[in-house]
């Protein structure tokens, strides 16, 4: 059974970070999923000033691109309830997955309003 829910033990951040080749920041924050209790994907963010900054996502190959999408909006999901308005995709998110996050709706790397993002997504309003 798969499960995504929010990490916060820092072995685990230092893991995401280093399978992103991403130096270890102790403000970043991250979701994972777990196939079995063995974490099989990730997203590192940055929530600041009411911001949210989507660092970077990986999934292992068997998992699909459905799985960093979901992990994505498991993190969308999060920081809308706690109030946050705007996200962005940073820099260091991985080129490739963007591209192919663009099949689940992703436009562009700027979400203004994550809450009208998520409720006109048919799957996200459910």
């Amino acid at each position: 059974m798969l499960e995504l829910k929010k990490v916060d033990a820092e072995d685990a951040l230092e893991a995401f970070c280093e399978a992103s080749n991403l130096l270890y920041n102790e403000e970043y924050e991250s979701y994972g999923a777990f196939d079995r209790g063995e974490p099989v994907g990730y997203c590192l963010f940055l929530l600041r000033d009411g911001r949210l900054t989507l660092i970077d996502a990986g999934a292992r190959p068997e998992y699909g691109d459905a799985l960093i999408d979901g992990l994505v909006r498991s993190v969308l999901g999060y920081a809308r309830s706690c109030g946050v308005g705007p996200a962005e995709f940073a820099g260091s998110f991985d080129e490739a997955a963007f591209a192919r996050l663009r099949a689940f709706g992703f436009a562009n790397k700027l979400i203004e309003d994550i809450d009208k993002f998520l409720s006109t997504c048919k799957n996200c309003a459910k």
